[in-house]
């Protein structure tokens, strides 16, 4: 068996200069440097509240827990709640549940969230009954994502870079999935916003949230042939030429 280890790394950013800064005593810090000087893992990292990577290579394994403190005014005291998000995709990995490989290119994005659609339904589960409260953290990144999208009117999707939109339709598939009008009182609010400033998102949304909500993703073959499903969907969408930023 791999030797494996966790590292839980504070990721900074110098706002004068506007570069991250990888802090001078993380652990394992020549092997996470490699991983931002990705040009397409930074776009994606840059968006993010935290990141976890796993690193599989010289007969070990290294998870990364990777929290953007450059957003951490977002999270506010909900910091156990991202960090428990971060930690039940390690839960799933060690379960040999697969997530599509992050590859490096400017298209891994759709890996990323189509993994995400999927496995999130299971960590969704798995935290409710470890009793780690998650909703109001949840809540307040869709609140500030209506406030914004009702803020900033009617934007042409076709403007917005594919890899936003891949993340934006797997933010819509958990609205869908996880919460309803009884449970958030802005819910239906937020239906109308993404259906207006992401149109094209609105079917596939439901038709992946439908899938997924008919499967039991804790059996291992439906969750693994649900996930093949949701990024051969998400590819084919993202590959669509109308649905590409200008």
């Amino acid at each position: 068996m791999r030797a494996s280890k966790v590292v839980l790394a504070r990721i900074y950013t110098d706002r004068e200069r506007n570069e991250i800064v990888l802090p001078a005593d993380a652990d394992e810090r020549p092997l996470l440097r490699q991983y931002f000087l990705n040009p397409a893992f930074l776009a994606e990292f840059i968006h993010m509240h935290a990141a976890n990577l796993t690193h599989i290579g010289e007969g070990r394994l290294v998870h990364f827990v990777l929290l953007n403190m450059a957003r951490a005014e977002e999270w506010g005291a909900e910091e156990e709640a991202v960090i428990a998000h971060e930690f039940g995709h390690i839960w799933l990995f060690v379960n040999n549940y697969p997530a599509p490989a992050f590859e490096g290119k400017a298209d891994s994005c759709v890996a990323i969230q189509a993994g995400d659609a999927v496995q999130h339904v299971l960590i969704r589960d798995e935290m409710r009954r470890r009793g780690i409260d998650f909703i109001p953290y949840w809540v307040r990144n869709l609140r500030a994502q209506l406030e914004a999208l009702e803020a900033g009117g009617p934007e042409p999707f076709r403007s917005i870079p594919v890899c936003r939109q891949m993340a934006m339709l797997t933010q819509w598939i958990d609205a869908r999935l996880g919460l309803s009008a009884e449970s958030w009182e802005d819910y239906e609010r937020y239906e109308l916003a993404m259906a207006r400033s992401f149109p094209h998102l609105r079917e596939p949304a439901g038709e992946i949230a439908g899938m997924l909500r008919g499967i039991e993703l804790s059996d291992l073959q439906r969750y693994t042939a649900a996930l093949r499903a949701v990024l051969l969907k998400m590819s084919a969408l993202a590959a669509t030429p109308s649905h590409s930023a200008n």
